[in-house]
C-alpha cells in the first residue's frame, strides 16, 4: 500500500488506521515534498513539519533528511527505510525507462518480493 505524506487530520487519522491495521512491510510512503517543485528550502521545511506533526504516530522515528528520498518503506519493527538509500545510483534502464520521481522502487521492491 502506497500512501502520499501531507498535513491533515483526515490524512492523519488514515495513516494511524493503517499503522495498526497494516503489516509494516506492506505500507509505503511516498514523500509529497519529493512530487511538486519545491525548492530545497521548502522542501526542507515542509517535511520537518510532517516529521512533527505525525511524531507520535510512527513507532520510530522518520529519516530527517527528505532530499534524496522519495519513499520510505518499513522492516517488521517498524525501523524506516529510505528508498532510494544513499549514494544510490539509478541503472541506464531506470534512467531511460522510470519517472525520475520513482527511482529506486523498483530495485527495492524487486528485492523484497524475492
Amino acid at each position: 500500500m502506497i500512501w502520499t505524506t501531507g498535513h491533515t487530520e483526515g490524512l492523519r487519522w488514515e495513516i494511524k488506521h493503517l499503522l495498526e491495521s497494516v503489516p509494516p512491510q506492506k505500507l509505503f510512503l511516498w514523500l509529497h515534498v519529493n512530487i511538486g517543485n519545491w525548492t530545497a528550502a521548502q522542501r526542507d521545511s515542509e517535511w520537518a513539519k510532517f516529521r512533527e506533526a505525525y511524531r507520535d504516530v510512527f513507532p520510530k522515528e522518520l529519516p530527517a533528511e527528505a532530499a534524496t528520498m522519495r519513499f520510505i518503506a518499513f522492516e517488521k519493527d517498524w525501523t524506516p527505510i529510505a528508498i532510494p538509500g544513499p549514494g544510490y545510483r539509478p541503472s541506464l534502464g531506470e534512467l531511460i525507462w522510470s519517472w525520475p520521481k520513482t527511482y529506486g522502487l523498483e530495485p527495492f521492491l524487486r528485492k523484497r518480493l524475492q
